[in-house]
């Protein structure tokens, strides 16, 4: 079967400069390897930014100043005042895409310094899993899956993956043929 390639939607003009410089640095991410997904969740990042910078008269990237990042750094990141509090991961990931577009910019001789490095990114508390499955209940969900069809077979692979490797999802989904090694076992 033929994998069906989407056409993209053809993008509006930038309004501003710093719009066109946000596309340009989105480009050089797709270039270095990044997914699709990052570089997505850079555009909504960044594209909060740039919304507030309009708002506020600020159209070039040498107007934002250090004190005006550090002004905006989390709070304003958020679209809604209700979600501020409750998204800290969301905030610190905002935080991380405007640090790194504003250093790209640096590099690349569009600004002469980096008004968004020293912002503080928002801490993120580590925990681990509330509930684990045991190893019956592993052993439970297994048999689920009817290896006589293919379907099912599939499933118990994944599943079987997924359990050995502890790989995320988005990275199970990722996997193609040729990441196996089937010397190595």
């Amino acid at each position: 079967m033929a994998r069906v390639e989407k056409k993209r939607k053809p993008e509006a003009a930038p309004k501003t400069p710093m719009e066109l410089l946000m596309r340009e640095h989105l480009d050089a991410l797709r270039v270095r390897g990044y997914s699709e997904f990052t570089v997505k969740n850079r555009l909504v990042h960044i594209g909060f930014f740039i919304q507030w910078a309009y708002e506020h008269g600020l159209r070039e990237p040498i107007e934002v100043t250090r004190p005006c990042s550090n002004a905006i750094s989390v709070p304003v990141l958020l679209p809604q005042e209700e979600w501020r509090a409750a998204h800290v991961p969301f905030a610190a990931r905002a935080a991380c895409a405007l640090r790194v577009w504003f250093r790209w910019m640096t590099r690349q001789n569009h600004i002469l310094h980096n008004p968004a490095s020293e912002i503080e990114l928002p801490k993120l508390g580590r925990s681990l899993p509330k509930n684990i499955f045991s190893a019956s209940e592993v052993e439970q969900i297994m048999q689920f899956c009817d290896v006589t069809d293919p379907i099912g077979l599939r499933d118990r692979a994944i599943l079987e993956v997924l359990y050995s490797t502890g790989l995320r999802r988005m990275e199970m989904i990722a996997l193609k043929l040729y990441d196996l090694e089937f010397d190595g076992a």
